[in-house]
């Protein structure tokens, strides 16, 4: 399997993460702020969903799912 180095995408993730109230210079945010990439994922290394990312995440999972399960219906009916 190829591994592929992603920008991180902080502006996306920082504001779900259990830190986001810490300070910049404290464990883990430095750690983080100091990777900008990450193998595979734009996530950051030390991301800690809150409950609000999990019920966000779970609910566009979901929508994901239905939606390609009616275009596999749509195939199947050509």
């Amino acid at each position: 399997m190829e591994i592929i180095e992603k920008i991180v995408d902080f502006e996306k993730y920082c504001k779900y993460c259990k830190h986001k109230n810490d300070p910049e210079y404290t464990e883990p945010c430095r750690f983080c702020l100091d990777t900008p990439v990450n193998n595979n994922s734009e996530r950051p290394i030390y991301f800690e969903p809150t409950d609000e990312f999990k019920k966000k995440d779970k609910v566009q999972k979901e929508r994901k799912r239905l939606e390609s399960r009616s275009r596999l219906k749509r195939i199947n009916t050509m």
